[in-house]
């Protein structure tokens, strides 16, 4: 594959994070247009209402919080009086109101006034003191899953488990022959995450790297190369949310997407993978594979198309990996009632997770064609709604990610019956003859 120079832009470094909660998306617009405009490396997360928020905070490592008070779904006190109970974040109110509604807090800490509608300079400065405050927390530990600490089979350094804010306590050190024990007890008891000190945590990622390199290496039967191709995107996808994607995975991504072809080169029954090998409750990396299998499938009877399936295997194992859940990844119809549904936040997670995976992505040694696949993939089903021509490689990921989305979710005999009751749809897209092959595939 045809690679750029260059590294991933803030990989190590680690990208701070604001939640803005308000129920008018004209004020949360307004408010991201300053903070992306004075912050480079700061990242606006949205939310319309109270409940929502605590959903995200639950989710994401948040650093500040910018809060409204009077909201119709969980007002500003719903998370506040969370924020206090929990994690504790520095905390400021937006609010036209607050002068009257500030009697209501029960549990007063320290917070800051933003007067709604707030001055640039001030929500400026506002920010850079809640950053300051958790940065000042955030120095001496990083944050992470027990499970990565759990795929390691040897760790030398030390772990710390998190009282409150200011306490953390010695969790175990590197001399500690009881160290999986440990972990085994915490990851039991629920909790997700522990902590090293920052110049440990890239050694993590770097080992849990080498580690799935010499995995790829062994393995020699299909079985085995779908299995850690499956570990390689779940590693991707929980690397991604703590830290972003490091050139040292781009290499383990290149290396699983070859040893992946090579094997489907063996042409792997699509029924025994189905039955033996697939993992249908994981829906992020099951689809991803099953993508690779189809575009392999269909590039063998059609070697004229102008594809390279590198590409299009690239792109199935990072496309999805900026949504946050299999819930959000599985809908693919933006008209649906289950669209609808969704929050603003969960909406625009859904609508544009390819633009941006493709931007934490642009300055990776990654080849062009990649990312603007990742960039434009989940909006190919729009665009031939509209009468839009897709070229051969975006069109071949089109009908390969639908198949693999069906096939996942419903099996071998209801995909079946989905192509055939889209017959003529596909035909019109995809030809006669392609459309027979793919059918004939699912046998």
């Amino acid at each position: 594959m045809v690679t750029r120079s260059g590294l991933i832009k803030d990989t190590v470094k680690y990208m701070k994070s604001v939640l803005v909660i308000d129920d008018q998306e004209d004020i949360i617009e307004i408010l991201e247009i300053y903070i992306e405009g004075h912050f480079e490396d700061l990242k606006v997360l949205k939310a319309f209402g109270g409940y929502e928020a605590i959903s995200i905070l639950d989710e994401e490592d948040i650093d500040a919080i910018i809060c409204d008070f009077r909201m119709p779904e969980g007002d500003g006190r719903v998370v506040y009086n969370f924020n206090v109970e929990g994690a504790n974040i520095p905390f400021a109110w937006h609010s036209a109101t607050f002068s009257t509604d500030e009697a209501k807090i029960e549990n007063k800490k320290e917070y800051f006034v933003l007067d709604k509608p707030v001055e640039e300079d001030m929500l400026v400065d506002v920010i850079h003191q809640m950053l300051a405050v958790s940065a000042t927390k955030d120095s001496l530990y990083r944050k992470i899953k027990i499970s990565i600490l759990r795929g390691l089979p040897k760790i030398n350094f030390d772990i710390f488990y998190k009282i409150n804010d200011e306490k953390y306590v010695t969790l175990a050190n590197e001399d500690d022959q009881e160290l999986s024990l440990v972990l085994e007890k915490y990851d039991s008891k629920g909790v997700e995450y522990l902590y090293v000190k920052p110049h440990e945590i890239e050694k993590v990622f770097q080992y849990k790297s080498q580690i799935l390199k010499e995995k790829i290496e062994k393995s020699g039967t299909p079985e085995d190369v779908y299995f850690v191709t499956s570990e390689v995107i779940d590693h991707f996808y929980q690397d991604l949310q703590d830290r972003g994607l490091s050139e040292a995975e781009i290499s383990v991504a290149n290396k699983c997407v070859n040893k992946c072809l090579k094997q489907l080169n063996n042409d792997v029954s699509i029924k025994k993978l189905m039955s033996d090998v697939i993992d249908k409750e994981n829906y992020i990396s099951t689809h991803s594979l099953l993508l690779v299998h189809i575009a392999n499938a269909i590039l063998s009877k059609y070697p004229e198309y102008e594809v390279d399936l590198e590409v299009i295997s690239m792109t199935a194992v990072l496309h999805d990996l900026k949504i946050p859940n299999s819930r959000l990844a599985r809908i693919r119809d933006f008209t649906s009632d289950e669209f609808k549904a969704l929050s603003h936040s969960e909406q625009r997670v859904v609508l544009s997770h390819g633009v941006d995976m493709a931007n934490d992505l642009e300055s990776a040694s990654l080849d062009e064609e990649v990312l603007a696949l990742i960039k434009k993939h989940e909006l190919f089903g729009n665009d031939i709604k509209r009468g839009s021509e897709l070229s051969e490689q975006e069109l071949l990921f089109y009908i390969s990610h639908e198949v693999a989305h069906y096939l996942t979710e419903e099996g071998i005999e209801k995909t079946h019956q989905y192509l055939l009751e889209n017959k003529e749809q596909f035909e019109s897209l995809i030809g006669k003859k392609l459309y027979s092959e793919i059918y004939e595939f699912l046998s």
